[in-house]
């Protein structure tokens, strides 16, 4: 779906993937008032945040580094952990996301994003788990991560309780077009 000289438009709960980031953006959208932007033509996709994208990688990928460099710290001298966890860890995240993506492809054609997300979120929370468990610094950085997890869990709760109110603030840009 395109829309069309609307510039509050960026802010369609569609447009995100997360359920909190689609809970921010719904109250975000209907607290803005209708802009118009001649010439302006959006994309309604889910894959069209950049800033939401970026936020859940880079969050990923650093708390990441701080579970490795937790695991490496107690072998080499902490600069030495620090080096070896920070290209450790995208090797590790890359790897996963290649194996989980040819382990489906063997018994499915279609897209693997789904299911690289799903098993990489489940692999941080089982590590998030257990970093809480621990005394170390990183029981901070897992208390985080379970927090952003549930929250999100929260989060999609309401969105799945508000969704007529979603499908008509689609329908009410969709009218305009």
């Amino acid at each position: 779906m395109m829309i069309r000289n609307r510039a509050d438009a960026r802010w369609l709960p569609t447009r995100f993937n997360t359920a909190l980031a689609r809970l921010i953006a719904f109250t975000v959208c209907r607290a803005r008032q209708p802009r118009h932007q001649p010439g302006l033509v959006l994309a309604i996709d889910r894959n069209q945040s950049a800033t939401e994208n970026y936020f859940v990688a880079i969050w990923f990928y650093l708390s990441s580094v701080a579970y490795f460099f937790s695991g490496l710290e107690r072998l080499m001298p902490r600069w030495s952990a620090l080096l070896v966890a920070l290209p450790a860890t995208a090797l590790t995240i890359q790897f996963l996301t290649h194996l989980f993506s040819f382990g489906t492809h063997a018994w499915r054609q279609q897209s693997h994003a789904r299911l690289n997300s799903v098993a990489l979120m489940l692999i941080m929370i089982f590590l998030s788990f257990s970093a809480i468990t621990t005394t170390h610094w990183t029981r901070f950085v897992g208390g985080m991560a379970l927090l952003l997890f549930a929250m999100n869990a929260i989060a999609a709760v309401a969105v799945r309780m508000l969704g007529s109110r979603f499908a008509a603030l689609e329908r009410s840009f969709e009218a305009e077009v």
